[in-house]
């Protein structure tokens, strides 16, 4: 069918017998609650002039893991939300896949890391969660793959 006209609302998310919707905004952080399953996303894009576009949907590849039980990151960014600058810029540098996702980096490189904690779905959702704490008005990151960009 042909998009709805400007004005209208978008089309309902379709929620299968298996799924369940637990938000509609326009981000999600997992929680605990999550944990074992994975998560699908329906992403409806509207056009400049207010139509609604084809929706796409994906799901992760994974199920959500638990993160680490200390963030210890946000003693740090509390405190950066606490300054009175006037712009924030957070740098990060993600560890390219490419760096990390082999037997020579796991056992020389990485040798003191769990092997999941190098996976990129877990990594990305801790870097994920860290620059979003520090509410950065610029961000700039290095090692980003194609893939993950």
């Amino acid at each position: 069918p042909p998009p709805p006209k400007k004005g209208k609302a978008p089309p309902p998310v379709t929620v299968g017998p298996r799924d369940v919707l637990v938000s509609s905004e326009p981000s999600y952080i997992p929680t605990e609650a999550d944990v074992g399953y994975v998560l699908k996303v329906v992403c409806t894009p509207y056009r400049a002039d207010g139509r609604v576009s084809a929706s796409a949907t994906v799901q992760s590849e994974l199920p959500v893991a638990l993160g680490p039980s200390e963030w210890p990151f946000e003693e740090r960014a509390a405190q950066c939300r606490q300054s009175a600058a006037d712009i924030r810029v957070v740098t990060y540098n993600i560890l390219a896949d490419a760096y990390c996702d082999s037997e020579w980096a796991r056992e020389n490189l990485y040798h003191y890391c769990a092997p999941g904690w190098l996976k990129r779905h877990y990594r990305h959702q801790l870097v994920v969660r860290e620059v979003r704490d520090y509410q950065p008005d610029i961000v700039c990151m290095q090692e980003v793959e194609q893939r993950t960009f």
